[in-house]
């Protein structure tokens, strides 16, 4: 979910000063009045309106990292997940993991399509012959 807009923030920070009621400004602005109190503690407790960082640890594969690994995947004839974390990681030395390189590659649009140099698969009938009458 977005974090609301500075701008919004100061608008219902407004509102408070101008004496308005929490349900008020909740329903003008359709934001909840859990979010008009947040502002507004936070308004009167930091002194600033911005939003606060999110929570969580970055991504390993950044999007800086994503044409480099566009590049190392189309060089590889038929890549797999595991193949292109071992190569990535001889390549920039940053171990991953393979649920990472799959969202990165999903991220790219990458396709794992067989190419024409595989083998072609074999393929047998779906039932014997039957024995003439």
């Amino acid at each position: 979910m977005q974090a609301l807009s500075l701008d919004l923030r100061q608008r219902i920070l407004a509102a408070l000063e101008a004496g308005d009621k929490r349900a008020q400004i909740a329903a003008r602005f359709d934001v909840s009045q859990s979010s008009v109190y947040r502002i507004q503690r936070q308004g009167k407790n930091q002194g600033h309106l911005s939003p606060k960082k999110r929570p969580g640890r970055g991504l390993a594969l950044k999007e800086e990292d994503l044409p480099a690994l566009e590049t190392l995947a189309q060089q590889q004839a038929d890549p797999t997940g595991a193949s292109l974390v071992e190569a990535w990681q001889q390549a920039s030395g940053k171990r991953v993991g393979l649920s990472t390189m799959h969202r990165a590659l999903h991220r790219l649009k990458f396709s794992y399509k067989k190419r024409a140099v595989a083998p072609a698969s074999k393929t047998r009938p779906s039932a014997k012959p039957s024995a003439k009458r």
